[in-house]
């Protein structure tokens, strides 16, 4: 995952939130809410966002010749 593109991180964020909701909804909804899983979603989409970002910082100084 290290040359994520933004269309990559969109796709990755709406399949991330649908397995995350089934698999949720399979086992954890009865001992914790719902709530729960949009938590879980949330940190997952500020991890590919924080890749997202260093990937894009690596191209741009790769532009430049840093």
């Amino acid at each position: 995952m290290s040359r994520l593109e933004f269309g990559d991180m969109v796709f990755y964020a709406i399949t991330g939130l649908i397995v995350i909701l089934l698999l949720w909804l399979r086992f954890l909804e009865q001992a914790i809410g719902l709530w729960g899983a949009w938590v879980v979603w949330v940190g997952w989409v500020a991890f590919l966002v924080r890749t997202f970002w260093r990937t894009r910082k690596s191209k741009t100084k790769e532009a430049l010749g840093f």
